[in-house]
């Protein structure tokens, strides 16, 4: 392929790619614990090994024959801004800790703390997947005044609310030793990449507030300012793939000619 063409083509699909995900980002604004995605791309010319481009950043120039590769897609995993909604099941996540969850699939990892009892009294997510309790297992809780301690401990008063409350388990949080082996599932569902560092969270760094939720940590001003850039980007590039590809026409028609 014609250098040039080849630079402008891979330009336009990284441009592409950014677009798709900074507009993903912004159709979850409203979705507590979602996290940000951000696409990670480089710059190389033939032979010479990809240099990254930090997120954010240009993706490219048109018309020149550095390619533009798109090399992987990263979970944004800074906090969001936590807000009280009153409800003593929501829980908010202050530091960089995530909860585990039991799904079909094997275990995951989600920011999302909107839980529920479901009609066993087990405490599920929204989509009825169980909490798990620091040793894994799912969470039971009886009827009763349910309260949650900064480090996760579940206690419950039944019946008098004179009696003392009984603790009933511990909310398992853990913490990735790297943020690019979180790999979204859909919504607000993470998984670990094989091989992934996951350690208990540090109760001193990570602590849980009851009855608030965290919401996206996403930009939205950001977003909708990349998404003109970009768009902008990806016009440029189309204008310069067909600028190459009228040069290239007539190259074929001189060279015809001279037959």
């Amino acid at each position: 392929m014609n250098g040039a063409l080849y630079s402008v083509v891979s330009g336009s699909l990284a441009a592409a790619r950014r677009l798709e995900i900074t507009a993903n980002n912004l159709a979850n604004a409203n979705t507590s614990g979602f996290k940000a995605q951000q696409l990670v791309v480089g710059s190389r010319r033939p032979g010479v090994l990809d240099v990254p481009v930090p997120p954010g950043e240009s993706v490219g120039v048109p018309g020149r024959t550095a390619v533009t590769t798109a090399h992987r897609t990263v979970t944004d995993l800074s906090q969001g801004a936590i807000r009280e909604s009153g409800n003593p099941l929501d829980l908010a996540i202050a530091g960089p800790g995530i909860f585990v969850v039991t799904t079909p699939n094997g275990e995951r990892y989600t920011r999302q703390g909107q839980f529920e009892l479901d009609a066993t009294g087990r405490l599920v997510t929204s989509s009825g997947n169980p909490v798990q309790n620091k040793e894994g297992d799912d969470i039971t809780l009886p009827p009763g005044r349910i309260e949650i301690a900064a480090d996760g401990r579940i206690s419950v008063t039944e019946g008098n609310i004179s009696v003392k409350p009984t603790e009933r388990a511990t909310l398992r949080l853990v913490r990735f030793l790297d943020s690019e082996a979180v790999i979204p599932e859909g919504g607000t569902l993470f998984r670990a990449r094989a091989g992934a560092g996951v350690v208990d969270a540090d109760p001193g760094e990570t602590q849980l507030i009851q009855g608030s939720i965290e919401d996206a940590n996403v930009d939205v001003i950001k977003g909708l300012l990349q998404i003109i850039e970009v768009a902008r980007g990806y016009d440029a590039y189309m204008q310069a793939m067909r600028k190459v590809d009228g040069s290239v026409e007539i190259a074929i028609r001189q060279v015809g000619g001279r037959g």
